[in-house]
């Protein structure tokens, strides 16, 4: 038997940062036990704090106050995080106790103290934690991260997390001579936006999966000069912001369904509405909904939307009316929507007035920004 203490003090604020966004990844026991952990690395004054979900890897810099050695362990952050969240040291102290026994090999015990108590976790064995493998073969470039956090949030309710559809649980990003395109779809409702303000000239697609935004949020909210740089390779994808890395793999490549053949369908009537109204109209309508799918219908007429819905018994039934301008020449149309899907698509869209560009009787409708022209979302009609 074989026995050693050390210890390792933090800043306790600094630990707390470097759990939220190093650890972000952790959690994932089901798929294996030590994934439910951080590997915590310590070398000289850096620490290295490192988790995976089984897919997409994350590892930020955390500064130690001091450390008698370097060492290598795995510890459950979560559970970490929330102890050191509820004393007020401004210090904690991490005593490390290796107990190496033929029952417990490279396992053992790390003792958080503070100033009036302390709490003991269990180690897991570092070695057993995944080694990730990073392609040689690469190309890099800077990217705006507000853009990146700006996309990944509005394209969350348009994926759904579905691994056998993994178009359906990806933000796409497509690059090409110096222009992005952004598409997400879970194959009813598409977000869709451009952006010309980069530096990459050459061609690749980012397929970023659902189940890596919490992380690479926390990596791009915490850089100061919001330039990322992304480098890109055959298997995987990697952000770097600053100090803190996310490694993203790639998913099994398939071709994209056609967006563009849905966002170029020609607009038949375009009419300007304020949002709120609609947004207000369509929350009333929803109150008679038995169920999320429920159904109503749109309809131009004279100067106004006329939106009508009842329910599954026909005994309620609801109206609005919406007044609107056009710039263009006004076509009488009436589509059916999913109120739910029709409300969510407009309230993507952030601006005071949005555009609601009718394609045809049986054919998506798009939501676009009167502000920004690049940006718009479609939800398709019901028959």
């Amino acid at each position: 038997y074989k026995r050693q203490i050390m210890k390792i003090v933090f800043n306790r604020k600094s630990l707390i940062s470097g759990l939220i966004v190093g650890g972000g990844y952790a959690g994932s026991k089901k798929i294996l036990p030590i994934l439910g952990c951080a590997k915590i690395t310590i070398r000289g004054n850096d620490c290295w704090i490192m988790s995976y979900n089984g897919k997409n890897a994350i590892k930020a810099k955390c500064p130690v106050e001091s450390s008698e050695e370097d060492i290598v362990f795995c510890i459950d952050s979560i559970e970490l995080r929330k102890y050191i969240s509820l004393i007020n040291d401004d210090l904690i102290e991490i005593n490390i106790e290796e107990g190496r026994t033929d029952q417990n090999l490279y396992k053992g015990i790390a003792e958080i103290k503070a100033e009036n108590g302390s709490i003991k976790f269990p180690l897991e064995d570092a070695r057993e934690f995944p080694v990730l493998k990073i392609d040689t073969t690469t190309e890099s470039f800077l990217f705006d991260a507000n853009m990146l956090l700006y996309w990944i949030e509005k394209s969350k309710p348009f994926l759904l997390e579905d691994e056998f559809s993994p178009n359906k649980q990806c933000v796409h990003i497509v690059l090409s001579e110096g222009i992005a395109k952004v598409y997400a779809s879970e194959g009813h409702n598409i977000y869709y936006d451009t952006y010309t303000d980069i530096d990459y000239k050459g061609e690749c697609t980012l397929s970023i999966d659902k189940t890596a935004f919490d992380g690479l949020e926390s990596a791009l909210k915490s850089i100061k000069d919001k330039k990322v740089k992304i480098t890109n390779s055959e298997n995987n994808m990697m952000f770097v912001c600053g100090d803190v890395m996310v490694l993203i793999q790639k998913l099994e490549k398939k071709a994209l369904p056609p967006f563009d053949r849905l966002i170029n369908l020609p607009d038949k009537t375009c009419i300007n509405v304020d949002k709120k109204a609609l947004i207000s109209a369509l929350r009333r309508i929803s109150l008679l909904s038995d169920n999320i799918n429920s159904v109503c219908d749109v309809s131009v007429r004279d100067n106004s939307i006329y939106i009508y819905a009842e329910n599954i018994d026909y005994n309620k039934k609801a109206e609005e009316l919406i007044p609107f301008d056009s710039d263009g020449e006004v076509v009488p149309i009436t589509q059916r929507f999913s109120i739910s899907y029709l409300s969510m698509v407009v309230n993507s869209i952030m601006c005071d007035k949005v555009s609601l560009c009718f394609t045809g009787e049986s054919t998506p409708i798009k939501i676009k920004n009167t502000e920004y022209d690049s940006e718009l979302a479609m939800t398709c009609s019901f028959r």
